[in-house]
């Protein structure tokens, strides 16, 4: 997906520096953005299908988005680079992903909060505070400081996802 995705916003872009190309393809290839698609190809319907067994998806399981990536990956083992390219550029760009959308949007708060703290010759530091297991999964705590001083606070089911809410958390509170 990477390889495709970069390769196409290349094409795309082609007088962008690296970083922005960089940036833009990092938006695109991550697990939420893979789930987003699974669903509006409605890939779990098709899983429910084929399945031996009944499949029970959650919110917040990345199994549909693995699934998008898994057949990305087919289409590349079996037909080759071509063939998932034009899958990507026919079927997931018509019809699924704006990547004007994307490009316009900046959810990455965590990246965006280290960026302004490296112009601004602040020293940001995240830190995980709890870990604490809620049924059969783990809650992480993560908490964020400027210069010493605590900005943000983050719960969530991954460790990432809390640093981006502590990072939001921040950003709102700085004004960034």
């Amino acid at each position: 997906m990477s390889l495709v995705i970069g390769a196409y916003l290349y094409e795309q872009h082609p007088d962008e520096d690296e970083g922005f190309l960089s940036q833009i393809r990092s938006r695109v290839v991550n697990r939420e953005l893979f789930n987003e698609l699974g669903y509006k190809m409605e890939l779990e319907k098709w899983m429910q299908e084929v399945s031996v067994n009944k499949v029970e998806f959650e919110d917040s399981s990345s199994m549909i988005g693995n699934t998008f990536e898994a057949l990305v990956g087919a289409i590349f083992l079996d037909k080759g680079y071509e063939a998932s390219k034009k899958f990507f550029e026919k079927t997931v760009l018509v019809y699924h992903l704006n990547i004007n959308d994307i490009q316009s949007s900046d959810s990455n708060y965590k990246s965006k909060l280290l960026e302004w703290g490296q112009k601004n010759v602040k020293k940001v530091v995240f830190n995980m505070t709890d870990v604490e297991r809620k049924g059969n999964k783990l809650e992480f705590a993560v908490e964020v400081k400027v210069d010493g001083e605590l900005f943000g606070t983050g719960k969530a089911s991954k460790k990432k996802k809390a640093e981006q809410h502590a990072a939001k958390e921040a950003i709102e509170k700085l004004g960034i």
